[in-house]
């Protein structure tokens, strides 16, 4: 990614800091690109306390404040984008078939006094809006539900790389200041990664917890090189074996005509 300028490009002021002008508040640089609508915006709050989230200031969609995660949290945030979509139109769907199945069920109460066939016909005009309704129901629930997990990702991804630049590690209190997020969602996205071994806890000098991300050590070169050598290993000694046979068989055997 692009880095951002260092001045602003609406204001002219010295005050571009994460990308985003202190003084006029304009974005710029590719961090502030949206995932969804492509466009270089600002992020907003959403919500308070351990339900803050960051949306795209043009088209809502969920972002990552600074572009924390990089590609990592891209693909989860689309998915949660159409997650979201789906669940919006699922409920959308449901208050719909619920508006429908409360006016046909007072129609029928309204005429209960009527024959046989007319009550099925309106029982039935009720009954059917209704199980739709359900339906569109749990469709919200199971969308909703994909969007918090696909998002829950994303903040993983986010957490990660603010660890991975941290050279001596990231507190609680720093993640919580770059994610712009509850200390208490930042505690929780360290202990997850703490707990899947994508982090490493240390405690420095002042007694402060430090969350950092180890190297990765380059292992399959040593694997492959292990593996080569016992495969020439294996064929050297089968060779051997091969030539200490035909040392060890006479030229002409016993019983044989010469």
């Amino acid at each position: 990614m692009n880095a951002s300028p260092a001045r602003c490009s609406a204001c002219g002021a010295d005050a571009v800091v994460g990308g985003v002008c202190g003084r006029c508040g304009t974005p710029s640089g590719e961090a502030n690109r949206c995932p969804h609508c492509s466009a270089i915006a600002r992020v907003e709050p959403k919500g308070s306390g351990a339900s803050l989230t960051w949306v795209c200031g043009v088209c809502g969609g969920p972002r990552m404040p600074a572009g924390a995660g990089g590609e990592a949290a891209m693909t989860p945030l689309r998915e949660a984008k159409a997650s979201q979509s789906r669940a919006a139109r699922a409920r959308a769907s449901f208050w719909l078939f619920a508006i429908m199945a409360t006016f046909f069920t007072l129609v029928a109460l309204a005429a209960w006094p009527a024959g046989l066939i007319v009550k099925l016909i309106l029982l039935t005009l009720a009954i059917t809006p209704t199980a739709f309704a359900v339906r569109a129901r749990a469709r919200a629930g199971r969308a909703k539900g994909d969007a918090n997990e696909a998002l829950d990702r994303a903040w993983l991804a986010a957490a990660e790389d603010v660890a991975s630049h941290a050279k001596k590690g990231v507190t609680v209190a720093e993640l919580a200041s770059r994610l712009k997020i509850d200390p208490v969602k930042a505690e929780k996205l360290l202990t997850q990664l703490a707990v899947h071994e994508r982090t490493r806890i240390d405690v420095d000098d002042d007694a402060e917890v430090r969350y950092s991300v180890a190297p990765e050590l380059d292992t399959s070169r040593v694997r492959v090189d292990s593996t080569e050598d016992q495969f020439r290993a294996l064929e050297e000694a089968e060779l051997d074996e091969e030539q200490a046979k035909k040392l060890a068989t006479p030229a002409f055997p016993r019983g044989s005509g010469r």
